[in-house]
């Protein structure tokens, strides 16, 4: 089982819990930047729209940061 680090997705307000947007994981893992050897993971729902599943990736591929197999980190 991995963390997700970075938190999830959700466009949505739930139990006075405000929306999480893709752009709220690009931040964190700007933030995260700052650990030395760090992992970052988000947890991804197959639910809402498609951008809300590409946004992410491409921000975090512009930070830097590269995709791995679990098997690897």
């Amino acid at each position: 089982m991995l963390p997700d680090t970075l938190g999830g997705i959700d466009p949505s307000v739930y139990n006075n819990i405000p929306p999480r947007l893709p752009a709220d994981i690009i931040a964190d893992a700007q933030r995260t930047l700052v650990v030395r050897d760090g992992v970052a993971s988000f947890l991804l729902q197959p639910r809402g729209s498609l951008s809300y599943f590409s946004k992410p990736f491409q921000g975090l591929l512009d930070l830097g940061y590269q995709f791995v197999s679990p098997q690897d980190v």
